[in-house]
């Protein structure tokens, strides 16, 4: 892989057969391969959930209860974990400020803001 950049991780069904939600397969790439991960955090299974109680969606105001922030936190702090369970680069794609309101801090995030990304070091790949 040495032109290879990264590896994308699409965690939220939105991107058809790309989708990696299983957690073995998660923990697989975080903990066999160096080079930076990052991802967009959806979890599967709170979506699915929201699919059901929305029912036939009717337009596009829907796609906010469908993908609601405990969606996008529950899948973040997941891979964050999994980042810094095995002290893996990580890069989270497409946060918001709601986000960083339900306690990222403490996991040393960098260049959080409004519809910004954000950038998770492992312990010993700070740099």
């Amino acid at each position: 892989a040495s032109r290879t950049p990264g590896i994308k991780i699409f965690m939220g069904s939105s991107t058809g057969e790309l989708l990696v939600d299983d957690q073995d397969c998660l923990e697989r790439i975080f903990s066999e391969t160096s080079l930076p991960i990052c991802a967009h955090c959806e979890d599967e299974t709170l979506m699915q959930e929201n699919r059901t109680k929305v029912g036939r969606i009717r337009d596009v105001t829907y796609h906010s209860r469908i993908r609601d922030n405990q969606v996008a936190v529950t899948a973040t702090r997941r891979a964050i974990n999994l980042a810094l369970q095995y002290d893996h680069r990580f890069h989270v794609l497409h946060s918001g400020w709601r986000c960083v309101d339900t306690g990222w801090r403490e996991h040393r995030l960098f260049g959080v803001g409004g519809g910004e990304d954000a950038v998770i070091f492992g312990p010993s790949s700070r740099r």
